[in-house]
């Protein structure tokens, strides 16, 4: 069975964490406190704190920087849930920017968009998405502090959920009888197990709710009937990767 996701756990692994298990402090101790000097030492800062996930992450960011009821968030359409969730927990403003049409992580078009169709004007939180790990479009959305001098803007980068641990497909099904759900389940019969990352958050239904709420980003609802997660992690071996390549092509293959 080929999971779109595997982790890899070593020898050294266990005994690390089996050392840790043994040690004094359950939930701190020698080993986060070198994490956390090592992370100061990398990105040149004075204090890092590591938490058990990005979601927990998030929370301390926008607990630092005081966001409270009524401030202003943009998050990209398609991403992980838990930034707009913390938002709301926090009582912000959640508004939702389309992504790009060829790389479906939000730039400075798709927020410029967003910010004049919901007539902002001051903004706390600016959320970007490295779908698949690649910050193509973070150098722009940075400008944005210096080009939009009459929107407040600080921004945080939201690279928790995303970070060079997914391989994403874009299919075009012109001239075929294929959708994604189809290629999940012909797949799945040759064990090989697809995801798709993410769903549009602002079409959950909780936010669809939402006085701000939007029908439609168009870009975003493109990469909901074209994309698909496939398996990559670092025990695949070439010959999984020949394989499940060649199942892909036959798909397409037997629409002729």
């Amino acid at each position: 069975m080929y999971n779109y996701g595997k982790q890899y756990i070593d020898k050294l692994d266990i005994a690390t964490v089996s050392s840790s298990l043994r040690g004094k402090n359950l939930t701190g101790g020698k080993y986060v406190n070198n994490l956390e000097k090592k992370i100061n030492k990398i990105f040149k800062c004075k204090f890092t704190i590591s938490c058990n996930s990005g979601t927990s992450g998030i929370y301390l960011a926008l607990t630092a920087i005081n966001l409270k009821r009524g401030d202003n968030v943009i998050i990209p359409a398609i991403n992980f849930v838990a930034a707009a969730n913390i938002s709301i927990l926090k009582g912000a403003n959640v508004y939702f920017a389309d992504v790009n049409e060829k790389t479906f992580q939000t730039g400075k078009k798709e927020i410029l968009k967003c910010i004049k169709r919901n007539k902002l004007k001051k903004i706390k939180v600016i959320f970007t998405m490295h779908l698949g790990g690649s910050p193509i479009h973070q150098e722009e959305v940075y400008g944005l502090k210096k080009v939009e001098k009459h929107v407040k803007i600080l921004n945080i980068d939201k690279i928790n959920y995303s970070a060079w641990h997914l391989l994403i497909l874009k299919f075009n099904f012109k001239n075929t009888n294929l959708d994604l759900n189809q290629i999940h389940k012909k797949l799945k019969k040759n064990y090989i197990i697809t995801q798709q990352h993410y769903n549009p958050t602002y079409k959950f239904k909780f936010f669809r709710k939402q006085k701000n709420s939007i029908k439609v980003l168009e870009n975003a609802d493109i990469y909901n009937l074209s994309c698909l997660s496939f398996p990559i992690y670092f025990s695949l071996t070439l010959k999984n990767v020949d394989y499940i390549c060649q199942k892909i092509i036959n798909l397409f293959d037997n629409q002729d």
